[in-house]
């Protein structure tokens, strides 16, 4: 279900964006750092906010291509350096 509702998120926040204005997917899960913070990535990034034992930090899926699964803060960090997630590209002003 997870994986849809992302691939529903990051369809309509394209089909919204129109000239000047941009609608940008991102979430705010908060159980990772505590406080507030967003999550949102230069590009569609599919992930799920759980990993049990056995279950790899990356794996392939055939509908959706790569697939993260977090299991801690350590893993949240790992996406967000992985895939350039907010505040950690250096070129980035803010």
């Amino acid at each position: 279900m997870r994986l849809k509702e992302l691939n529903t998120l990051f369809k309509e926040c394209e089909k919204e964006s129109k000239g000047n204005f941009l609608l940008l997917p991102g979430e705010e899960p908060n159980e990772f750092f505590g406080g507030h913070w967003l999550e949102f990535f230069p590009k569609p990034v599919y992930w799920v906010m759980s990993r049990k034992d056995g279950v790899p930090f990356v794996a392939d899926d055939a509908h959706y291509g790569k697939v993260y699964h977090i299991r801690d803060k350590d893993d949240m960090l790992k996406l967000l350096e992985t895939e350039n997630g907010p505040g950690l590209d250096r070129t980035c002003p803010y």
